[in-house]
């Protein structure tokens, strides 16, 4: 199965102040043959902070408010234009070799009650940095069901997940109020919801800059 007959709408959000991660996720879409919608991201210092709700366990950086409401004005979309089946991918997302085989073996073996499904994650409750990641791969991951499908929680990063309609009103509900980055966000409602990971990851984050700590 190809990505287009899994989900039946893949977007991909991309900031007008990253063309180079623009023309770099055109080329990877247009290799794996896959139809994507790119999607505006939101710049946290041109949003009037009356129009959000915002409680954070920390003081988040503009970027990171951006990312926020970059996902949730998603998470709006698919409720209002009826997608049951949603792949959000950030412009910083690489597939991994053999990508095409590997994601049609292992999409049919997972549960059609899933509610997300990540096809990258890491997990952050007790590895910090990049140096650990290799230890802390199988935090979260809760029982292998199939070679490399996972039942999952606190799943970190958004790099690229799935989001199944069924459990979107949840999720609009639970973003109203910005209490933390997304993905910490999303993190803490997974063991609410049925989360399903590949593992090892088939869709990883690439090595360019992120914007996500610039405040400027």
């Amino acid at each position: 199965m190809r990505v287009n007959e899994a989900f039946d709408k893949v977007v991909y959000i991309n900031s007008k102040r990253r063309a180079d991660r623009y023309i770099r996720m055109l080329a990877r879409l247009h290799e794996r043959e896959i139809e994507a919608e790119r999607v505006e991201a939101v710049w946290g210092g041109t949003v009037n902070p009356a129009s959000y709700k915002y409680d954070a366990i920390r003081k988040l950086t503009l970027p990171e408010i951006g990312c926020f409401l970059s996902h949730r004005g998603i998470y709006e979309r698919i409720k209002a234009e009826g997608w049951e089946r949603t792949l959000i991918l950030e412009d910083d997302a690489e597939f991994c070799d053999g990508f095409e085989g590997r994601f049609s073996e292992l999409y049919a073996s997972i549960p059609a009650d899933w509610d997300m499904l990540y096809l990258g994650r890491w997990n952050f409750d007790y590895f910090w940095t990049k140096a650990d990641k290799a230890r802390g791969e199988f935090i979260g991951l809760i029982e292998e069901i199939h070679p490399q499908v996972w039942v999952a929680d606190v799943c970190w990063h958004t790099h690229a997940y799935a989001i199944n309609q069924k459990c979107i009103d949840f999720l609009l509900r639970e973003t109203e109020v910005i209490r933390n980055c997304i993905d910490g966000q999303l993190a803490s409602l997974h063991h609410q919801l049925k989360v399903y990971a590949i593992h090892p990851a088939i869709i990883e984050q690439d090595d360019s800059v992120s914007s996500i700590q610039n405040v400027v």
